[in-house]
């Protein structure tokens, strides 16, 4: 039976690698591959899986919410997060649901930076789409989360998603000055390489499509929204607040360090002076409470954002603990059987440590 990856721009998921591993493991009688797949082919793809030879797929950029809308059946956390990441086909019915939310679930558990149970805290939430919305609902069950702020370049896009949630901890705000949170979460591909592609976020851009311009798969698609918080469009070209020049790199006002330049919305560091929307640490000269950084890109180890947040001295860690949960949870929902996370992102660790 054969189990797929559905997005664009997947060549480099580790998916098919950690899912085939497994099925080796177990002897199961699956196989885990890459299906390309463009929005408009979704329908005669999924109708085509439906009729057997397929027991499930996972999803990416840019399908996890359009899919959302195309499942028989929905799993009640899918329905509640309004994006689908997983699939399993069963007498002829798509049943969606969500893992990514698993997944953030257990890497914030290793987080120790963070506040302790009886301690409030505050969170900020890069992007509006898919990945955004699986933390924010993990991060509302905190009950000493004290506010998220939620940002999007759109105010109308931030204050529509933040009315979904109806919850008075949740607080839309435009991207311009990000204000100080504990735990800070990159929900976009900002930092994201071109050839490469995340399963968690799903803005990701092609290899043709590394300059910045209205065509880019880097702005409006639908992990993100048409009205993405991090990503210029064609009416702000190279003259955006978050990338100086026509690459993501030397110019982007989101890496504040030395080598770049100041007024980075995200970290300041000693070179830059004050600046970062995380609560001083020790690498900073600060005292109290430390932030965090979470950033869902998984490859490179260090993304870009993570390094820009270490060398402003803050904790910071890169997304593969999230996909490794994620993956975790879609192996039990296809094949019955649980498998310890931990072991999955170990496994993760060694094979990218050996490529």
């Amino acid at each position: 039976m054969n189990i797929v990856l559905l997005g664009q721009h997947i060549g480099g998921s580790l998916s098919p690698f950690l899912h085939n591993h497994l099925f080796g493991q177990h002897r199961l009688p699956f196989a885990y591959s890459l299906f390309p797949v463009a929005a408009a082919e979704l329908p005669d793809a999924l109708a085509m899986m439906k009729q057997g030879g397929y027991a499930g797929a996972n999803v990416t950029s840019p399908h996890k919410e359009l899919l959302f809308t195309m499942m028989d059946e929905l799993d009640p956390l899918a329905e509640r997060v309004r994006a689908v990441n997983t699939v399993l086909f069963r007498d002829g019915k798509a049943i969606g649901f969500n893992t990514d939310v698993a997944g953030f679930r257990w890497a914030l558990a290793a987080v120790d930076k963070l506040p302790g149970s009886n301690q409030p805290f505050t969170a900020a939430v890069l992007g509006t789409g898919g990945a955004a919305r699986a933390a924010i609902h993990v991060l509302l069950a905190f009950a000493n989360l004290r506010q998220l702020t939620m940002y999007s370049r759109s105010q109308q896009r931030a204050a529509s998603e933040a009315a979904y949630w109806n919850d008075a901890r949740v607080i839309p705000a435009q991207l311009g000055s990000i204000a100080t949170a504990d735990l800070l979460i990159n929900a976009t591909p900002v930092g994201l390489p071109v050839h490469l592609s995340s399963d968690l976020t799903s803005n990701t851009p092609s290899p043709a499509d590394t300059h910045i311009g209205s065509g880019s798969p880097l702005f409006g698609d639908s992990d993100i929204g048409s009205d993405s918080s991090l990503f210029g469009d064609s009416d702000i070209g190279s003259g955006s607040s978050l990338f100086g020049d026509t690459h993501i790199g030397s110019g982007s006002s989101l890496f504040g360090d030395s080598d770049i330049g100041s007024g980075s919305p995200l970290f300041g560091d000693s070179d830059i002076g004050s600046g970062s929307p995380l609560p001083p640490g020790e690498g900073r000269g600060g005292e109290g409470t430390h932030g965090f950084f979470y950033d869902m890109i998984y490859r490179p180890t260090i993304t870009p954002l993570v390094a820009a947040a270490n060398r402003a001295g803050i904790p910071a860690t890169n997304g593969l603990r999230m996909f490794a949960g994620q993956a975790a949870e879609s192996f039990r929902l296809w094949t019955g059987i649980t498998v310890d996370p931990a072991e999955l992102h170990n496994l993760l660790q060694h094979h990218l440590k050996h490529q």
